[in-house]
């Protein structure tokens, strides 16, 4: 479930960056509202420090989310780096586990929209 998504909200590949990335988090948020899904990846985080398994395993979920998204990017013309990829992701996973406050819309638009504005040229393109 956790490389995967749950299969309930996964987003559809498209044409508009916003519409696909705001999608993916939202789908990503989903997921975390599984309280199995959020218990594992917090127990791999925790074991992640002193266990290269668990390390490898965030790991390889990061870099699968990551391809996935781009996959789902492919036909807007945009991929992401993974730095991006941590921009856009990590506003969400410190909503969830640190602060503990709702991922709500409007947070996750916030985050698509500082993205998008950080990195776009002035001709519209990504950088």
């Amino acid at each position: 479930m956790l490389e995967s998504g749950d299969g309930t909200t996964y987003p559809e590949p498209g044409t508009d960056p916003r519409a696909v990335i705001t999608a993916f988090l939202r789908s990503l948020r989903h997921g975390l509202d599984n309280p199995a899904t959020a218990s594992a990846l917090m127990a791999l985080a925790a074991q992640a420090d002193r266990d290269p398994g668990a390390a490898h395993a965030l790991a390889k979920i990061s870099e699968d989310r990551h391809h996935a998204l781009n996959r789902l990017l492919e036909p807007s013309g945009t991929q992401i780096s993974a730095d991006d990829f941590a921009q856009l992701v990590g506003p969400v996973m410190f909503r969830r586990f640190l602060d503990r406050r709702p991922v709500t819309d409007a947070t996750i638009d916030t985050v698509v929209t500082h993205w998008l504005t950080s990195t776009r040229q002035p001709d519209g393109l990504p950088s």
